[in-house]
């Protein structure tokens, strides 16, 4: 059986440690297998808006891209069909680590520098697609961490 660290904790109306929970439920006799951080491999990731998008000048699939990742405009080369001026995507900066261990540097793409990535579902660990980035549809501002953003982080009790 699998529990929801979280979904307990709002049960209970009070916040709960996840080893605390694990040592109490093996007490009265329901070992658990296994207690798992889910999606803390996010933790380097922002909420970044694109100020604007246009065609990079040296290649016909890439965009280049000025984002707002809170801390002043930042040229991004991105690859994904679907960005676009004025919405919010994952924000990956220089120095990020993606789930699978990918640390990003600032990388010359077609001549121009990328500092670093906007993000699909399949690069965050959050689902297949990776045509297209992932779209945030939140109020948050930009530069605040994903995971505050989005309530992913969570521990699962096996």
């Amino acid at each position: 059986m699998n529990v929801s660290l979280g979904w307990l904790s709002a049960l209970l109306g009070r916040p709960l440690d996840a080893d605390d929970v694990a040592h109490r439920l093996a007490m009265l006799g329901v070992r658990g297998e296994a207690v798992e951080r889910l999606h803390e491999g996010l933790g380097d990731l922002v909420v970044g808006l694109v100020e604007s998008a246009q065609r990079h000048p040296n290649a016909d699939r890439l965009s280049l891209c000025v984002v707002d990742a809170g801390d002043g405009p930042i040229e991004v080369v991105c690859g994904a069909p679907n960005v676009t001026a004025g919405k919010k995507y994952p924000y990956a900066p220089v120095g990020a680590t993606l789930p699978g261990g990918l640390t990003l540097t600032a990388r010359k793409i077609r001549g121009i520098v990328s500092n670093g990535m906007l993000c699909s579902a399949r690069e965050l660990g959050l689902g297949t697609e990776h045509l297209g980035l992932l779209e945030l549809a939140t109020d948050a501002a930009p530069g605040t961490p994903l995971l505050e953003a989005l309530p992913l982080a969570d521990t699962r009790l096996e």
